[in-house]
């Protein structure tokens, strides 16, 4: 349920193009990165913090997968449709601790394009609590596994079936 409390809106993604025009042109770059500012947390806290993805797909695409990370953790991963306009609404409130004071973000568009365009719109809403919808507890610290966001070296497969990563 969404709060009936005004949210605090960052528009992280407007218009994202990622356009192929036939198989000789270069594969263009799938993704879009970038540093934010988390809103203050009000006193009651966050009843909700959401993240909706508007995406559309133009021309010869194909579905691939798309993923929202903050600070090297994915949020979101998922598969896009192959045409047409759609609307994709997530709860990240568990992932609070992620959006407290400047946060990474970096959103990897889906990518399998042979002659067409995938665009991409990507918005927080962080509401805050109220009488009805209030804060819940959610972890006060998140550790990502992944040392960085770059996807390379790090998938599992039959011969690393593991991820392993050192925290103090």
């Amino acid at each position: 349920k969404v709060p009936n409390t005004p949210p605090v809106v960052m528009n992280l993604v407007t218009n994202f193009n990622v356009t192929r025009h036939g198989l000789s042109s270069p594969a263009p770059k799938s993704y879009v990165n970038g540093t934010a500012i988390a809103p203050p947390m009000p006193p009651g806290g966050w009843a909700l913090i959401e993240l909706e993805f508007q995406g559309k797909a133009m021309g010869l695409v194909y579905d691939s997968g798309f993923s929202f990370n903050v600070d090297n953790n994915t949020l979101l991963w998922g598969s896009s449709p192959e045409y047409g306009t759609w609307t994709v609404y997530y709860n990240l409130t568990i992932y609070e601790p992620l959006f407290v004071g400047k946060f990474f973000w970096q959103w990897n568009s889906p990518g399998a394009i042979i002659n067409g365009t995938f665009l991409s719109n990507i918005t927080l809403y962080f509401y805050p609590s109220s009488q009805s919808y209030r804060a819940q507890n959610e972890p006060n610290l998140i550790i990502p596994v992944l040392p960085t966001m770059n996807s390379g070296g790090w998938h599992i497969t039959q011969n690393t079936p593991k991820v392993q990563n050192t925290v103090t």
